[in-house]
């Protein structure tokens, strides 16, 4: 069981996603992260919000999320983070290792969210956002698939 949420660690001043794992029989798996949990802090002082997560074929969770620049913004921008099946950012996954911009543009003006994720085997990620343009008062869907490692 993999579980994914937000959280405010001390000192309180942003929001971090924060991925628990379970074993079969309920407990915590230790194996994973710090005792069970894996604290998403991509890019500081910003918030992450926590979306769906996915299990691959090869047990690494892949999360859809939202990434603001900074804590309190308004605007934000979707994101991709993929752990290994112990925890570990997967430093394979995306140009930095802990995650693809997926609408890189003006986030100024602009919200992309990652909404939802499907892994299907080892490679193929499905990604669905929505994207929310404040100056036009416009939404949009998109859909994103790549493989790669």
């Amino acid at each position: 069981i993999v579980l994914a949420m937000n959280d405010y660690p001390p000192p309180f001043q942003y929001q971090a996603g924060l991925i628990a794992r379970y074993g079969a029989n309920g407990a915590l798996d230790t194996g994973f992260g710090i005792n069970g949990y894996r604290s998403l802090e991509v890019q500081e002082p910003g918030d992450i919000y926590a979306g769906q997560l996915a299990l691959d074929a090869l047990d690494r969770v892949v999360l859809s999320a939202a990434q603001s620049p900074s804590v309190g913004a308004t605007t934000y921008d979707a994101l991709t983070i993929r752990l290994d099946a112990n925890g570990d950012p997967d430093a394979s996954y995306g140009g930095d290792g802990n995650g693809d911009r997926l609408f890189p543009g003006d986030i100024s003006t602009a919200s992309e969210a990652a909404r939802r994720v499907l892994v299907h085997g080892q490679c193929d990620v499905v990604v669905v956002g929505s994207r929310y343009d404040p100056v036009s008062g416009t939404n949009a869907a998109w859909i994103a698939r790549w493989c790669g490692s």
